[in-house]
């Protein structure tokens, strides 16, 4: 069984407007964060091995694919096949990987690309950065290097010589990036990476191509804005949540189809029609209260008898 992917209706934003509306927590946004800092204090007392026991006791099976290569680099490999298959993602023939390393999303493309696809990714550099897995990441292609800010996105230098580096017009994109995780303020945490990400995807996009991008719970207008503006860039926008995805974290991932050809930059600011708004919570809402089901059902694993737990 494969991810369902909620379809998103097309939206116009009026971006001559200011507007950028004070946040109001709704009752499932605040269970869920609720609930979430909860998990540290369950690590703290059971221990890591005993909070991935009590996950993986109660997610659903996940998905096989019997055509994968001997090495899988990451997760990421799984996570990208299932929205392939899930959404129905034409065959690249150049593609772009951006927060890429260590390569999980390229292999995985590999497996259905055209014959003679080509591809680069881009991710941070460094000490601590995550090292791409070179040895099993498949030809045609390879991880740029010595770009401004060590490949940080968030430096318009870095966006510049990466536009630059690009030698073709991409029929896919993917951003799978992230910084470094504040999960008290995950979703804020992440805003300007994602807009610069996909101003990126949209400068190398070739017209009729896709976009695929990770982002974190939804709840905020601005995560909101995004989505609608990205609805007026393509004709076809969904949200997955895949099966292979922690069902306890709080990614998701929106993919659009057939871009329009509209390379400018997002607009950071703006207003959008009340009933897609409403159309859209539903969406973040059912995915907000599923995650909030999963962990509220591995934390209560907390109370039960210490011997069913992996105790470190």
């Amino acid at each position: 069984m494969l991810a369902t992917e909620w379809g998103v209706l097309k939206t116009s934003v009026d971006t001559t407007s200011n507007l950028l509306e004070s946040e109001r927590a709704g009752t499932r946004e605040e269970r869920l964060q609720l609930l979430k800092k909860r998990v540290p204090e369950f690590i703290d007392i059971h221990g890591r091995k005993a909070w991935d026991s009590a996950v993986s006791s109660i997610t659903i099976a996940k998905p096989i694919f019997t055509k994968q290569p001997q090495h899988v680099i990451s997760r990421a490999f799984f996570k990208m096949r299932e929205i392939t298959l899930s959404c129905s993602i034409h065959p690249p023939l150049h593609s772009l990987h951006l927060g890429e390393a260590p390569g999980g999303f390229v292999q995985a493309t590999a497996q259905f690309a055209k014959p003679d696809w080509k591809w680069h990714a881009v991710s941070l550099e460094g000490d601590d950065a995550i090292k791409p897995m070179t040895e099993h990441l498949p030809s045609g292609g390879s991880f740029m290097s010595n770009l401004p800010g060590n490949g940080d996105m968030l430096l318009e230098e870095c966006r510049v010589a990466i536009n630059e580096r690009v030698e073709w017009e991409c029929d896919l994109v993917t951003a799978d990036g992230a910084v470094e995780m504040d999960h008290d303020n995950l979703e804020q945490s992440h805003m300007d990476l994602l807009f610069y990400q996909t101003d990126v995807a949209l400068a190398n996009l070739k017209t009729g191509g896709t976009f695929l991008c990770k982002f974190f719970e939804g709840n905020l207008f601005k995560t909101k804005l995004w989505i609608a503006l990205l609805t007026e860039r393509f004709e076809y926008t969904c949200i997955i949540k895949p099966i292979w995805s922690r069902a306890t974290n709080s990614e998701r991932y929106i993919v659009c189809k057939q871009f329009c050809g509209n390379k400018d930059s997002l607009a950071r600011c703006g207003r959008m029609a009340a009933p897609w708004l409403l159309e859209v919570g539903k969406i973040i809402n059912r995915l907000n209260d599923e995650q909030s089901q999963v962990i509220e059902r591995a934390l209560s694993r907390g109370n039960e008898p210490r011997k069913s737990l992996r105790i470190r």
